[in-house]
Parts: C-alpha cells; sequence; structure tokens
C-alpha cells in the first residue's frame, strides 16, 4: 500500500529502531490526524476550534514482557528515544505468557473504496459554519412548537494511520469522516421534549442540513402528549436508533476481554440461542459507510465481516492478538490503539458504527396486532456518543426516551407505511 504523507517511512524507522535497541518484536503504529468542531447557537457561532495530532506509538516485547512508548518527533532522535524508552520498559515489566504481536497468516489486507474523500479540504471554514447555521433553521421552521434547540454541532476529522511490525506487515491508509447533530426543544403548554437529529458521512457534501434539522424537530414534537403506560409483558416496536443503541450495548459485553474477565452474561454461551431468530448481528470493517472502517486494526490485523449473531444464537466473541491468544481463539482484528495507549480492549463501538441489524420487514397486519397489544412505539433519546463524554450523567435518564399513544401507532398501521424494518422481540 502506498504511503500517506511518507508516515509509512516513519513506522518503519521506528520498527526498526526497537529491534536495533533490543526489543525481539516490535510494532510501529504512525498517526496524523486533524479536525475542526463547530457550535451554534442562535444563528451564531458559539464556538470553533481545530486540532491536529502526529506522532508515533511503539511497542515492544522481550521475553514475553511487553514495553510501549510514543512521541510527537518524528526526527531520528526523537524516535530513537522512543524505541529505547518503548525497551527499557519492556525489561522492566511483568512477563505475561499472552503477550505478542498478533499471529498473522498470510491475508491480504482489504480495499475499502470511499472512506478517504479529498473533497473534505476544499470547504472552507465559512462554509462548514454556514451548513451549521442551516441545520439549526431547518429544524426552526419545521415546527412552531420547537421551543428552543439546545445545541447544534459539526464536526470533521481527517486521518492517516501507518503501522509496520517485525512480522513483516507494513501498511497505511488515510479516512475522512464529519458528522453533525442537532438537539431540539419542542413545547406546549408546559410541557417540554428533546430530540436529536444526525447525520455522519465522508465529507460535509454528504450531510443533508435540511434533513438533520426536521428530524430533530419531528422527533421533538413526535413526544408531545406521550403518556405513561400501566405495567404489562407485550411485544414493542423499537425505533431504529433504538434498536441500534441496545445492539451497541450488547456489542460491548461481546468483548473477549469482558468475558474472560467474568463480567459479560454471555461468558460461557457460544453456540446458546441468546435471541429471537430474527435477530442477527454482525461487525463488518469493511463497510464503506462505517465511519471507523479500515483496512486493518490496531494491530495490523485485515479486517473483515465478523458474524456475533446469527439467527439469534451467539457465534464469536470479540478478540484482539492477546484475548485471543489466551482464549485459544484467532484475532477478529478488534484491537484499537492510538498514540497514547498500548491496548485497549476489542469493541464493537470502536468499528463501524454498531454493526449490521437485520430482522423481518413488518406489514399492516404486524402493525395492528402489536398495537393492539403493546399500543406503543418506544423513541430514542440517546445523546450521540461523540457528545456522551460531556453529557455523561444524562444519559442514562435519556437512554429509552417517551412511549407513544395508541392512536399514533394504529394510524401508521392503516397507511400501512410505518414501522417498517423495525426488530419485534419475540
Amino acid at each position: 500500500m502506498s504511503a500517506p504523507d511518507g508516515i509509512e517511512a516513519v513506522a518503519v524507522r521506528a520498527r526498526d529502531a526497537a529491534l536495533s535497541a533490543g526489543a525481539g518484536d516490535a510494532e510501529a503504529f504512525v498517526e496524523d490526524s486533524s479536525g475542526v468542531e463547530i457550535r451554534v447557537y442562535d444563528g451564531e457561532v458559539e464556538s470553533l476550534s481545530e486540532s491536529a495530532a502526529r506522532g508515533v506509538g511503539l511497542r515492544a516485547w522481550l521475553d514475553g514482557r511487553t514495553g510501549y512508548a510514543y512521541g510527537t518527533d518524528l526526527g531520528d532522535a526523537g524516535i530513537g528515544e522512543v524505541a529505547a524508552g518503548a525497551v527499557e520498559t519492556a525489561r522492566i515489566s511483568d512477563p505475561d505468557e499472552f503477550a505478542g504481536p498478533p499471529d498473522l497468516k498470510a491475508a491480504a489486507m482489504p480495499t475499502i473504496a470511499g472512506i478517504h474523500d479529498p473533497s473534505l479540504a476544499q470547504w472552507a471554514t465559512e462554509q462548514k459554519v454556514e451548513l451549521a447555521q442551516g441545520i439549526e433553521r431547518a429544524c426552526r421552521a419545521t415546527d412552531e412548537r420547537v421551543a428552543a434547540i439546545e445545541q447544534t454541532v459539526y464536526a470533521d476529522e481527517e486521518e492517516r494511520v501507518a503501522i509496520a511490525s517485525s512480522g513483516g506487515l507494513e501498511g497505511a491508509y488515510a479516512s475522512t469522516t464529519c458528522y453533525a447533530y442537532l438537539q431540539a426543544i419542542a413545547g406546549e403548554d408546559s410541557e417540554r421534549e428533546t430530540g436529536l437529529g444526525f447525520g455522519v458521512a465522508r465529507a460535509p457534501s454528504g450531510l443533508d442540513p435540511e434533513a438533520i434539522g426536521v428530524e430533530a424537530a419531528e422527533r421533538a414534537t413526535s413526544l408531545l402528549g406521550a403518556t405513561k403506560p400501566r405495567s404489562r409483558t407485550c411485544p414493542v416496536v423499537l425505533d431504529e436508533t433504538v434498536a441500534a443503541s441496545f445492539m451497541g450495548f450488547i456489542g460491548g459485553v461481546l468483548c473477549a476481554d469482558a468475558v474472560q474477565r467474568g463480567r459479560s452474561p454471555f461468558a460461557g454461551r457460544l453456540g446458546d440461542e441468546i435471541a429471537a431468530p430474527a435477530l442477527t448481528l454482525a461487525d463488518d470493517g469493511t463497510d464503506p459507510e462505517g465511519p471507523a472502517s479500515a483496512p486493518f486494526d490496531g494491530e495490523g490485523t485485515p479486517r473483515s465481516r465478523t458474524p456475533l449473531i446469527e439467527a439469534g444464537a451467539l457465534r464469536t466473541y470479540l478478540h484482539d492478538a492477546h484475548t485471543a491468544r489466551r482464549g485459544g481463539e484467532q484475532t477478529t482484528g478488534n484491537a484499537a490503539r492510538h498514540l497514547r495507549h498500548r491496548r485497549r480492549r476489542p469493541s464493537l463501538r470502536r468499528q463501524p458504527g454498531l454493526g449490521h441489524v437485520l430482522g423481518r420487514r413488518l406489514g399492516p397486519r404486524d402493525l395492528r396486532r402489536c398495537a393492539r397489544r403493546a399500543a406503543h412505539r418506544v423513541h430514542d433519546r440517546l445523546r450521540p456518543r461523540l457528545d456522551a463524554r460531556r453529557r455523561a450523567g444524562r444519559r442514562a435518564r435519556d437512554a429509552l426516551g417517551a412511549v407513544r399513544r395508541l392512536g399514533q401507532v394504529d394510524r401508521a398501521a392503516d397507511r400501512g407505511d410505518g414501522g417498517r424494518g423495525k426488530l419485534v422481540p419475540r
């Protein structure tokens, strides 16, 4: 693979420096990224920030011990210091029988077309601001019951990554991502409800400001008048975003790290039927529409599609090299690592979106049956994960949203166009 901006050559130099410093095996990870975040409030720019990161992280293995170091000086002297630090850390670390680089067999890196959009660089900051302002205008114009807009955010990033290991692996890729979201507040009498509209693309041209603004307004206003149902056991038709949120939670406890630590309810249940036959969940690291898709993971393992749940049966866990070796399995290519981290647990959430959720499609008859028994539709009120750190304290409270009234679901069923593609728990 070609080297974006020469960072692949930096990775090779860093790997060789670690081996020269005494490492038995070594792996260099180089990252070069830049991005912008714009927050708009009431038509004005509330904040605008630009950031950039460039550096190298080195893992060194020596007699079953692992050492790690990172630095931002990519000259020969700086790389030499990082290499010496990684090897010295390995010498004083505790031994780990499962430590070591991934056991990669001959496998070609997948080619993923479209994960890098060069048009991102052609967008001026003023144009990005106008896009965010357009989202806010669209939301306000949708419904007069939109009383306020809590926040409107646009952000993008261009990233270049290269990796080189003593096992002979050398690779690099470039990717771009951008997203925008708006949190609207709708009011009627003394009632207040919130709604989220969002969009994700490879470049600003892939975002639809009108659609994002309208979605936020419609989600907020549709919750007005919602009532709490009496307690019961019944089928529920889930909004797609709510279903994806549940799948994200499930993906987190399917990490082999959590399973091996005894922190997952799915430990020891491979092959068991854990869901309805309608449910299939997969992690596809090669999906061009996945914001985190890439040819290889944080350890250089080629990415692929990993079925986790098929027809309701649990098939596998998410592995990096360490958990795979510990469990006697093969890595699934789910390691995620950044410059300052030696190793992070394998995770579905750091892979493309939330995987693929596939279920049977519902017709009017299905909807009427569900409406009579449940009569409620759940709406997502999760804050986007991209802003979760700042508002983590509110996530649990807003996780499932409000419940809609029977008449709204019945009307959707009568039209025959509501709820299609939703998952119906059985």
